[in-house]
């Protein structure tokens, strides 16, 4: 046991330790920076630990179900973490916060003390439904400045400032693809081609894969001597999602592009070296979507290769190395999060410009990361907030009332 006060259970939904996620990544390294620091850390993570808690690292991982996007369970983990560390516990959260209902209400009863650092991926206004469960947590912890400035804005006070998400630079960094042959040649990838890589999850409403798509068919049409290849890193086809083999064959793409292997994917091979070697094979990474913070983009500059990204929301931020193309509208899906697709066209110009630039122009954004992205920078930032966190909890008598000295045990008074 440490001499921290608090216990914290980290609730990324995907399992740090074995799933390659945004949320699992972030996971990892704070768990494991959280734990290094003194406190008694614990991991819930229902999507990858369904039955029995795993130990990875000496850190407990609790299961759960997908259901209700694991919040049934978070109460009674909260208690288990209690009861083992002896500590009161506290629930850190990284989530898309608009789905939630159980950990709001038992945030707004006092049940639970909430710290969540949510993807804020739409415009303002937000909708009045996810305002309300982010009154209900003790601290919102944005992931840009963007975003911290809007829910201030909008009248929350328990917004602190924003931490953002990290990059391991010591395993994403520059390197000579001349070096990894089979890398090029497992993604499709020529050294006379011009080589594209698109990394995210296959959502609908969430990535813009049509207009990526047809960004990437405007470029060939325009520039029909240039050999494209396109790798795609992503689940190929998912429940509510696209089938990235029919949308590339739609878009007239499918016979330059190559895309990740799902198995190999679920058996987590795609490790952060893996992914290190496939940013740095890649003439550019394309993410071009209204992103609550858009990973990829950071990871991409570490390693040498520009970005092309959306100029809207936290993507501004994020790019040092890079082009960032208009938004060509705004679309409101059921959940009112409004957001912005990318122009087609801005994508093609874009690898028009990437494409006929020495690869030497986008070096900056190399050392931009490692000085403001780094996890240990980030996990410093963690650990002052939970500090100030834990005072807060001694002024408020959380810890419950001190001990009395000897003599007021006794009832001596004189």
């Amino acid at each position: 046991m440490s001499d921290r006060k608090l216990s914290i259970l980290i609730h990324p939904k995907d399992n740090p330790f074995t799933i390659g996620s945004g949320y699992g990544i972030w996971g990892k390294y704070i768990s494991r920076g959280l734990k290094d620091a003194g406190w008694d850390v614990a991991v819930y993570a229902p999507v990858g630990t369904k039955y029995n808690i795993l130990t990875f690292d000496g850190i407990d991982v609790y299961p759960g179900t997908s259901e209700d996007f694991g919040e049934n369970l978070v109460e009674r983990h909260l208690n288990k973490l209690r009861s083992e560390t002896g500590k009161e516990p506290v629930l850190l959260q990284i989530c898309d916060v608009w789905p939630l209902n159980i950990i709001p209400k038992l945030a707004r009863e006092g049940k639970i003390r909430w710290i969540v650092t949510p993807a804020i991926d739409w415009y303002s206004p937000t909708p009045k439904y996810i305002l309300d469960k982010l009154v209900s947590a003790r601290v919102v912890v944005p992931w840009c400045g963007w975003s911290e400035s809007m829910l201030k804005e909008e009248g929350l006070n328990n917004v602190a400032p924003f931490i953002p998400l990290g990059v391991n630079t010591s395993i994403f960094k520059p390197i000579n693809k001349e070096e990894y042959p089979n890398t090029m040649k497992s993604l499709g990838f020529e050294e006379d081609s011009f080589n594209i890589v698109i990394v995210a999850a296959n959502q609908y409403m969430r990535k813009p894969f049509y207009e990526w798509f047809i960004g990437i068919k405007m470029f060939i049409d325009e520039h029909p001597d240039v050999k494209v290849r396109l790798y795609v890193h992503s689940l190929t086809h998912t429940p509510g999602g696209y089938n990235l083999g029919e949308l590339a064959k739609y878009c007239e793409i499918d016979k330059i592009t190559r895309t990740s292997d799902d198995y190999a994917a679920i058996c987590g091979e795609y490790t952060e070296e893996v992914m290190a070697r496939i940013y740095g094979v890649a003439d550019v990474v394309l993410m071009g979507g209204f992103e609550g913070f858009g990973l990829p983009i950071i990871e991409s500059q570490a390693c040498g290769t520009p970005v092309i990204a959306l100029n809207a929301g936290c993507s501004i931020e994020l790019l040092k190395s890079g082009i960032l193309v208009p938004p060509k509208g705004t679309f409101c899906p059921p959940n009112l999060t409004v957001k912005s697709l990318p122009h087609e066209k801005g994508i093609a110009d874009a690898l028009d410009i990437i494409h006929n630039s020495p690869r030497s122009r986008w070096s900056k954004g190399v050392e931009w990361v490692r000085e403001r992205y780094d996890w240990r920078i980030i996990i410093k930032k963690w650990v002052e907030l939970l500090e100030k966190f834990e005072e807060d909890m001694v002024k408020r008598c959380e810890f419950g009332a001190p001990e009395p000295q000897y003599e007021v045990k006794m009832g001596v008074f004189g």
